[in-house]
């Protein structure tokens, strides 16, 4: 299935529910601004890759690289090497 520049209501009610599940006891991931960035490079997956769209886990898969990187454009170019 074939998506439009964006990402579908599943997927974005998906990434809300698992950004909080990500690394929970981790005080890092705690943090509002942490969980907002990583928001937004699951969405930018999510219309990079239209044929995948979010699957769960993959939030595990950006916060081990945003952890790393501690940027969102360094995370997502390193999430598309992954890719």
């Amino acid at each position: 299935m074939m998506r439009s520049g964006r990402c579908s209501t599943t997927d974005i009610e998906q990434i809300k529910r698992d950004i909080p599940r990500t690394f929970p006891d981790e005080e890092y991931f705690q943090d509002t601004d942490v969980q907002e960035s990583m928001m937004r490079v699951l969405m930018a997956a999510c219309v990079e890759y239209p044929e995948i769209g979010y699957v769960q886990s993959m939030n595990f898969l950006v916060g081990f690289l945003f952890l790393h990187s501690k940027t969102e454009d360094a995370c997502f170019a390193l999430f598309r090497r992954l890719m």
